[in-house]
C-alpha cells in the first residue's frame, strides 16, 4: 500500500517548468514604462505633431465633402485658434457619414495635439464673406480656398487648401511641400533645412 501512495504523490518543486506570474508582471511593467516615455516623446516632436494635425484636417475635410455631396447641400468648416467645427446651413453641427459625433477638433482637449494652435486663418471667399470658414458646395467641392498657419512650439506649417477638390498642400521652414496624399511635391535644398537637434 505504501508503494501505491508514493506513485500518487505530487511532483517535487524542482521538476516544475514555466514562467512565474511575477516574471510576467515585471515584463509587463517594463513594457508599460518604456511606452510611457517613448510615445509622448514621439508625439511631441514638432514636425510629427503638426503633420498629424494636418492629416486630421484632411480627413475631416474629406468627410465634410462626402456629407455635402450625399445631402446635396452646402456645409461649412469654421476655424478658430483651437481647431475647427463643421456646420450645416442652419448652424447645426455636422457628423461624418455613419458617425454620430460631429466633426469637431479642439486641440486643447486632445492630449496628442495639446499645444497646437492655428495662428492665422485666411480663407478667400466672396467680398465681405467670413475669412474663418471654408464652404463646401452640394457637389462636395470647396467653393474657395485659403491658407491656415498652424504652430506647435517653435515649429509652424502653412496649410494651403485648394479651391475645388480641397487638396491640402503643406509647407514651412525647411520642410518639403507635401500634398495631403503624402506625395512630396517639392524638397528644399539641403542647406535650407534646419539642423538636426
Amino acid at each position: 500500500m505504501r508503494f501505491a501512495l508514493s506513485c500518487l504523490a505530487m511532483p517535487t518543486r524542482s521538476s516544475r517548468r514555466g514562467i512565474s506570474l511575477l516574471a510576467i508582471l515585471l515584463l509587463l511593467c517594463g513594457v508599460a514604462l518604456i511606452a510611457a516615455v517613448a510615445i509622448p516623446a514621439y508625439f511631441h516632436a514638432d514636425g510629427v505633431t503638426l503633420d498629424a494635425a494636418a492629416k486630421v484636417l484632411a480627413r475631416d475635410l474629406r468627410s465634410l465633402q462626402n456629407r455635402a455631396a450625399l445631402q446635396k447641400g452646402t456645409l461649412r468648416l469654421v476655424f478658430d485658434s483651437d481647431g475647427w467645427r463643421a456646420f450645416d446651413g442652419e448652424s447645426k453641427p455636422v457628423a461624418a457619414i455613419g458617425e454620430s459625433v460631429p466633426i469637431e477638433r479642439r486641440f486643447s482637449h486632445d492630449g496628442v495635439f495639446d499645444g497646437v494652435t492655428i495662428d492665422s486663418i485666411r480663407m478667400v471667399g466672396a467680398p465681405g464673406a467670413r475669412t474663418d470658414e471654408l464652404l463646401v458646395d452640394s457637389r462636395g467641392l470647396t467653393k474657395h480656398g485659403g491658407v491656415l498657419t498652424m504652430r506647435f512650439r517653435e515649429d509652424w506649417v502653412n496649410i494651403e487648401i485648394e479651391r475645388g477638390g480641397g487638396s491640402l498642400l503643406l509647407s514651412g521652414p525647411g520642410r518639403d511641400i507635401v500634398g495631403d496624399e503624402g506625395r512630396v511635391l517639392y524638397s528644399p535644398p539641403q542647406q535650407d533645412r534646419p539642423a538636426d537637434k
